[in-house]
């Protein structure tokens, strides 16, 4: 009786179809978003399925530090995204992408602070 230990191309890829049903993010959208890269040659299904994996547990992770932050039952408003985001260094990497909101008025003065202190130099 001989056993085989290889799974043939077909098991590969039945495997694959059912691990991909069990993300919730497309992950066509997450192979979009790594080819735009101009480091990425070749994608492989696992790099891919990994990638999606860990991006959607990259947003369970954000989701449920703003919910708790937010102090409210059903929910989660951008502010609660940016202090988590502001506050808590494992979420440096995309502070530029999530900052505080600011009110125009706030921008100008910011902006007249700036262009003082250029002029002053």
């Amino acid at each position: 009786m001989t056993t085989r230990s290889t799974p043939t191309k077909n098991e590969e890829r039945l495997y694959c179809e059912e691990l991909f049903r069990e993300l919730k993010l497309p992950a066509d959208r997450i192979k979009t978003v790594m080819r735009s890269s101009p480091d990425v040659e070749k994608l492989t299904t696992d790099s891919l399925y990994i990638m999606t994996k860990a991006t959607e547990m990259f947003i369970r992770d954000l989701a449920r530090r703003a919910h708790a932050s937010s102090g409210k039952e059903n929910t989660i408003d951008y502010k609660h995204i940016a202090d988590v985001v502001q506050s808590e260094s494992a979420f440096e990497f995309v502070r530029e992408m999530v900052p505080h909101k600011i009110t125009f008025r706030q921008y100008k003065e910011m902006k007249r602070q700036k262009d003082k202190l250029k002029k002053g130099k």
